[in-house]
């Protein structure tokens, strides 16, 4: 072998050697790529608080009042009594017919006279038995045949005696009425303890209520 072929033979086993560093260096396997490590946090849910509502309930008991006190909001109820009076009643005044004795009218008499006559308004008064017994005679219009006289009312109020005489349809009188006026003519009687110091006749007739005598026995 010249020295040709030894070279070449030498330079081909460098270059062989050369080669297969190369291989074994660019031949290394990188080392496998850890997989992605994937975490899950754990999770945690807070205990939903319970809400807790208290309502309270408070009543009061004294008569007439209410109290109920719900959370903070308190509403207070009151109930007044009350009486009612039934409709059509009255009572703030003396009833028809009456007689008020606060020690002076004891007794009393009324008697219809006369009743067709001639309309008027009128009375006179005289005292007898001492000034005790009173004695009242006149004369009221009524609006028709069919009316009549009544004794309404005595009052008597500091020795002052007032006597009412009305006119009212007679409990007797039939369908057909003459649509006259007609005057009535009455006596009245009313027995006090003393002498009064004054009497008043009052008329309610055809024509309203009216005033037609005032008298002082003892004057």
């Amino acid at each position: 072998m010249n020295r040709r072929e030894v070279l070449v033979a030498t330079a081909a086993i460098v270059g062989t050697g050369c080669l297969g560093d190369g291989g074994s260096e660019n031949g290394s396997t990188a080392e496998p790529t850890d997989g992605a490590a994937t975490t899950t946090g754990s999770t945690e849910t807070n205990a939903t608080d319970t809400v807790e509502t208290t309502t309270a309930t408070e009543t009061a008991t004294p008569a007439g009042s209410a109290k109920t006190t719900t959370g903070s909001e308190a509403t207070e109820t009151t109930t007044v009594a009350r009486t009612e009076t039934p409709a059509g009643t009255t009572t703030d005044g003396p009833t028809a017919n009456e007689t008020t004795t606060n020690g002076s009218a004891a007794d009393r008499s009324f008697t219809v006279r006369e009743t067709g006559g001639e309309p008027g308004n009128e009375a006179s008064v005289t005292v007898e038995s001492g000034g005790s017994r009173i004695v009242v005679t006149g004369t009221i219009t009524g609006e028709n045949g069919c009316q009549t006289a009544t004794l309404n009312s005595v009052r008597t109020d500091a020795g002052e005696v007032r006597i009412v005489v009305a006119t009212e349809r007679a409990a007797d009188a039939g369908t057909m009425c003459t649509q006259a006026l007609v005057g009535i003519s009455y006596r009245a009687t009313v027995t006090t303890e003393s002498q009064p110091a004054s009497v008043t006749v009052i008329h309610r007739g055809a024509g309203g209520e009216e005033t037609v005598t005032t008298a002082e026995p003892g004057g």
